[in-house]
């Protein structure tokens, strides 16, 4: 079983928090709070929301089994373009800063960047041909 929850449980949060303002209030699901303010029920369903639509799933038989759908280069790619430091890169992906930067060098090389910006935006350039837009 996972603390995270699905799609199911997302919906019947989302609905709760709609009609009765009740949010988690601790980790463990020992407290709730009750947000009575219709423009904060609307921020946090909306945030809630916008943060689901940008979220990649994760492929968990992949991870319990030690592997990934993506090589490690790519993983740290991906992470920095969500915005991520390089410092919550190394860190999500248990490695060390030195390890991530190694990673952003050989990206660079393959997609022949000179900044980080110019990575991203190869690297972007790449995935849309991939998907085909």
């Amino acid at each position: 079983m996972t603390d995270e929850p699905g799609p199911a449980e997302r919906a019947r949060y989302l609905a709760i928090l709609r009609e009765g303002g009740r949010i988690r209030a601790a980790s463990d699901y020992s407290s709730a709070a009750v947000v009575d303010d219709p423009a904060m029920v609307a921020f946090v369903v909306d945030t809630s929301e916008t943060l689901w639509q940008q979220a990649e799933g994760v492929n968990w038989a992949a991870v319990a089994a030690g592997s990934s759908a993506y090589p490690v280069h790519e993983q740290v790619g991906r992470l920095l373009a969500q915005g991520l430091t390089q410092r919550s890169v190394a860190s999500r992906l248990g490695l060390s800063e030195r390890t991530v930067a190694g990673h952003i060098a050989r990206l660079r090389e393959l997609y022949d960047a000179e900044t980080l910006f110019q990575l991203g935006w190869q690297m972007r350039g790449a995935r849309a041909g991939e998907s085909g837009g």
